[in-house]
């Protein structure tokens, strides 16, 4: 479902992308601003074509050099929430201790975090993690809170991978399935224009 969303949310940029370009390339052309008359090109069709060929390549790579800026200002963090014996998305336990594991990624020039990582595990699971200096765990909610302020040591250019592993075991009969995942709240505004996460969580089936 996840791994949906994300295709959904690429395909409307894309597209989003593809109409920006057109409106642009058809702007230029309404207004007569033609680069084929330099050529001295005389046949209306062949301007035109020649014109919305030309417009919509410069236009493209335009995008494309704002897009690289734009990416390369942003701090970007990767989460992927693994089985740890298979590498995929997907776990199955029964009355034995499993493995699961996050696997974060931070590359990019260093933003300040107010907020933290937040993992919720369902009711009918049970986990445990060696601690760490920024890790803390609210029983309350089952859920495991990740400080990336703490983590996070050089606070200039950032390459950083950090991993951790999960013990998790059904306190439950019952055939359950959840998808664990991860947040981190971000200000619409952060997100835009500094912040660029992807998120990938778990499906957890118990048997």
């Amino acid at each position: 479902m996840a791994d949906k969303k994300e295709e959904i949310k690429s395909e409307i940029k894309r597209n989003l992308r593809y109409i920006a370009i057109l409106i642009i390339v058809i702007i230029f052309i309404y207004f007569d601003i033609s680069i084929t008359k330099l050529l001295n090109f005389t046949d209306k069709k062949i301007i035109w074509t020649l014109d919305f060929g030309i417009y919509n390549i410069l236009v493209s790579m335009f995008f494309s050099v704002v897009y690289y800026f734009y990416k390369g200002a942003k701090l970007h963090i990767k989460i992927d929430i693994l089985n740890k014996k298979e590498d995929t998305n997907e776990i199955t336990i029964g009355g034995n201790p499993e493995e699961i594991y996050m696997q974060l990624n931070v590359e990019g020039k260093y933003k300040k975090f107010s907020s933290k990582i937040e993992i919720y595990f369902p009711h009918w699971i049970d986990v445990q993690t060696k601690p760490k200096p920024y890790l803390s765990f609210d029983e309350d909610k089952n859920t495991y809170l990740i400080d990336l302020e703490s983590l996070i040591l050089n606070k200039e250019n950032i390459s950083l991978t950090e991993s951790i592993t999960f013990d998790v075991l059904k306190n439950s009969d019952e055939k359950n399935i959840d998808l664990i995942e991860s947040k981190l709240k971000l200000g619409l505004f952060t997100k835009f224009f500094k912040v660029g996460l992807e998120n990938k969580g778990i499906k957890i089936k118990s048997k």
